[in-house]
């Protein structure tokens, strides 16, 4: 499978339901996209706060295609590695997993 980046993705990517979440995550070049951006940075410590910030908001404070596609890579590892129950597929669908993909459907 190919890596994307925000220059690949395009709308019928993104034309997919929630139970395709996970996998369009596992997609994105996330790790190369985020040493591009945010040099020498916490990606985790990137993920963590802005989750922090919507858990409190309720709203993703961020409308750049990079960072939200950044962000549902992480999230996708995070859960992936640490709270994976089998499938995972259908748990991963929470409201910021959505959030993201709803915001970036009207990015691209």
């Amino acid at each position: 499978m190919e890596l994307i980046t925000h220059k690949e993705l395009n709308a019928q990517m993104l034309d997919v339901d929630d139970s395709e979440y996970f996998r369009l995550a596992h997609r994105i070049d996330g790790y190369r996209m985020f040493e591009q951006k945010y040099p020498g940075q916490s990606y985790m410590r990137f993920l963590e706060e802005t989750e922090e910030e919507y858990e409190q908001t309720g709203k993703l404070n961020t409308n750049d295609l990079e960072d939200l596609m950044i962000l549902l890579f992480l999230s996708a590892r995070r859960y992936r590695h640490y709270a994976c129950p089998v499938p995972y597929y259908p748990v991963f669908q929470n409201s910021f997993v959505k959030d993201l993909v709803r915001k970036m459907r009207v990015q691209v």
